[in-house]
């Protein structure tokens, strides 16, 4: 780990983030749990933090929640497994990381899901 990746958790822990935990098929952010099922809005994007830019996810729930996920953190990985073991978005994970790895520089986010379907 970077010393730029240590002060970049260093300033995340300070900020009082809950932080969001995959719990079976749903997301747990603090008290309220949000059930995959009930997504509505998947778009995939290069999120700038601080002295870097990571891969992240804005989730949209059918009951007008919403978050998101960068790579740095911890249910990462959980998540983008369960999206896929899931199906709900319209690619899968190895595709979706890749396309967004390639346009990074152009910045266009990637809509995996719109309206409660998976977008073509």
């Amino acid at each position: 780990m970077s010393i730029v990746d240590r002060i970049n958790r260093l300033i995340m822990c300070r900020m009082e983030r809950t932080l969001p935990v995959v719990e079976g098929d749903s997301l747990r952010i603090g008290r309220e749990v949000l059930p995959l099922a009930e997504l509505c809005g998947v778009v995939a994007h290069e999120a700038d933090v601080h002295a870097g830019a990571l891969i992240a996810l804005t989730l949209a729930f059918r009951n007008g929640s919403g978050t998101m996920v960068t790579q740095d953190d911890p249910c990462w990985n959980d998540l983008v497994s369960a999206l896929d073991r899931l199906s709900l978005t319209s690619a899968p994970s190895r595709d979706w990381i890749s396309a967004v790895l390639a346009g990074a520089s152009a910045g266009s986010p990637i809509v995996l899901r719109r309206d409660g379907r998976a977008s073509a």
